[in-house]
């Protein structure tokens, strides 16, 4: 005769719940939570590169900034090459066009000019400190009886920076909003790795990166089980904004010229943020079906 069946009880499962993340790398103390208050609408720009920019491409990210009337902007370094400070060897041409030090902080200066006058007094500015800027300090200290000179650590004076502008050391992570904003020099060890924005989403769970540094336009998204349900995170590498002609280390380089805009914005007491990259093609844009060209 036979047996009967046994009743078999489905188990609940409990659902796999990702944790925090962390951030290696970057010490407790440059882990900036960004206390002003957050833009509307805001440009994150990186590796500008003063005074081997891009000319076209920066008239037409200021001209879009002022369309969109933006009351934030982001720096995420390399804004200046300092060039005549590194310790790498040095084209003897170059000494004479564009090589001075002083030539980057007087076109960098004309530019926070311009930005600083397109968010208006009540808007933002942020500027985080890239490795190049950061051959500054590295250079001061190969070079002892300059070190410690006020004059030469406040980049605010050396360069020419406005006031408005608030500047962040070499290393930092900046959270405004729900964004972290880095250099992105250090994101997977020293010396970086090839898929930077897949390496954020698989080590930094529950964090959204904005960075730049490696000259590359990329975008990616995870979605994850969290506390809190189903939750999508994204990380973006900016591009550049150099004229890679002029960066002579570089052959042919897989570059992509570019920057980003943030729009942020509540759904009942939550704050939401929508993320669009910018792509430049010779100078040259659209948004919203306008044309944005700086040639």
């Amino acid at each position: 005769m036979p047996q009967p069946l046994k009743k078999i009880v489905a188990k609940p499962v409990k659902p796999k719940v990702e944790l925090p993340f962390k951030l290696p790398q970057i010490p407790a103390d440059l882990v900036v939570n960004e206390k002003t208050a957050v833009p509307a609408r805001m440009i994150v720009s990186s590796d500008v590169h003063f005074p081997v920019h891009d000319p076209a491409t920066m008239r037409a990210k200021l001209a879009f900034a002022k369309d969109m009337q933006v009351d934030g902007w982001m720096e995420l370094g390399d804004l200046y090459d300092c060039w005549s400070i590194s310790g790498y060897g040095k084209e003897p041409d170059r000494w004479y066009n564009k090589g001075r030090l002083q030539e980057e902080f007087d076109v960098g200066s004309a530019y926070w000019e311009e930005v600083c006058d397109i968010i208006g007094d009540r808007g933002n500015a942020w500027f985080v400190l890239g490795n190049h800027e950061d051959r500054l300090n590295r250079f001061l200290q190969a070079n002892q009886g300059l070190y410690g000179l006020t004059s030469l650590n406040n980049w605010h004076t050396l360069a020419g920076i406005p006031s408005q502008v608030k500047i962040y050391p070499y290393g930092s992570s900046v959270k405004i909003g729900k964004i972290h904003y880095e250099h992105g020099d250090r994101v997977g060890g020293k010396f970086g790795v090839k898929h930077r924005c897949e390496w954020v989403l698989s080590n930094r769970v529950g964090m959204n990166l904005i960075m730049g540094h490696s000259h590359k336009g990329d975008l990616r998204y995870r979605t994850v089980l969290t506390a809190n349900g189903m939750s999508t995170y994204m990380a973006a590498n900016l591009g550049h904004q150099s004229d890679a002609t002029k960066q002579k280390y570089a052959v042919n380089p897989d570059w992509q010229l570019g920057f980003g805009y943030v729009e942020h914005y509540r759904v009942g007491n939550n704050l939401e943020f929508s993320f669009y990259p910018i792509h430049v093609t010779r100078g040259r844009f659209v948004f919203n079906g306008k044309v944005y060209d700086g040639r």
